[in-house]
């Protein structure tokens, strides 16, 4: 079981030691609908342009924080860790791109 759940863990997090040197910074007047995209676009303006790896990893971290407040510790999200998150701040990153924020070289 332990062997199977880190299988899972490493497929989840993807390639180790592959970075995205690329750089995320917020564009005026963003409106973010999502609670992922709300949290990119806090941290975007309290930092400022910002790596995309240190982005995607306090904004998972966050979104960790916040399942652990509402009782999750209890159950999967506990034990996985903010890793969990990562795909979908990925995605969400993604999607937002050229009507949240830009991401450049």
């Amino acid at each position: 079981m332990v062997r199977v759940l880190r299988d899972w863990l490493v497929r989840l997090r993807g390639s180790r030691g592959a970075t995205d040197r690329r750089k995320a910074r917020l564009l005026a007047g963003a409106r973010p609908v999502t609670p992922e995209e709300c949290l990119i676009v806090d941290v975007l303006a309290t930092r400022g342009r910002l790596a995309v790896d240190a982005l995607v990893s306090a904004v998972a971290a966050a979104l960790y924080r916040e399942e652990l407040a509402e009782g999750a510790g209890a159950v999967d999200v506990g034990f996985l860790s903010a890793q969990a998150f990562v795909p979908d701040v990925k995605r969400t990153l993604e999607h937002g791109e050229g009507r949240l924020w830009t991401i450049s070289a």
